[in-house]
């Protein structure tokens, strides 16, 4: 059984989570997540609420399902999230999920992708590795790729190829501008620093959510089965 006072703790923990999504040690609130039946509690909170509740390095994060549309974006409410416009169509936010694929993998594409193998990359350089990745996929008889990956691969690439590619965040669609976003859009995030709006620095928070929680073994895969098609 759990004390009222146990319950009570973990619920304020849990709002905490809510609006915060991270508790850190430096908070007074987090010293009750150490007690065993505290983060039981959480736990059984965090899944009822389709989401992980995960310790790491001193930080409690509130992670929710991938199909959590309650905690976590919405389809829409993320299109306007990365695009700040209410136009952009699905295929414009799979590229740019793409391109935070990309983003990942320059990082962490060590041994399973487990070690990070840099500390920065420019927004420049991030630009070539999308054109190089999605090049191979302008044949139309890539087409079945589309369904090892999940993630209409030859539809981004015909959609990327048709862009032009301007620098700056111009207020017509380039490649550059899609790429732009998506780099705001994890600034916002706390995942990301920039310097001199062109180098990209991950957070000790991308770090962590990368270490931890990501599916690594399905990046891996997806990284091996990308590197085959370009092949």
């Amino acid at each position: 059984m759990f004390s009222t006072d146990e319950i009570k703790k973990a619920s304020e923990i849990f709002y905490y989570l809510l609006e915060h999504k991270e508790l850190s040690s430096k908070e007074e609130l987090y010293q009750h997540c150490r007690i065993p039946n505290v983060r039981e509690i959480l736990d059984i909170l965090g899944t009822s609420a389709n989401s992980r509740i995960v310790l790491i390095d001193n930080v409690l994060y509130l992670i929710p399902n991938l199909d959590n549309e309650f905690l976590g974006y919405k389809r829409a409410e993320l299109k306007r999230e990365i695009f700040n416009r209410s136009d952009m169509k699905n295929i414009d936010l799979y590229l740019a999920i793409y391109i935070m694929i990309v983003i990942i993998l320059e990082f962490y594409s060590g041994e399973s992708i487990k070690y990070k193998v840099r500390d920065s990359i420019s927004i420049g350089e991030i630009d070539e590795r999308v054109y190089q990745r999605l090049n191979p996929f302008r044949n139309p008889q890539n087409q079945e790729i589309n369904d090892l990956t999940n993630l209409k691969i030859v539809e981004i690439s015909n959609l990327y190829f048709t862009l032009t590619n301007v620098d700056g965040m111009a207020p017509v669609r380039t490649r550059r501008w899609y790429i732009n976003c998506v780099v705001r859009f994890l600034h916002k995030e706390g995942l990301i620093s920039l310097k001199d709006d062109s180098i990209i620095i991950p957070t000790i928070k991308f770090d962590r959510l990368i270490k931890y929680t990501l599916d690594l073994e399905r990046l891996s895969e997806l990284e091996q089965l990308l590197k085959e098609e370009d092949n």
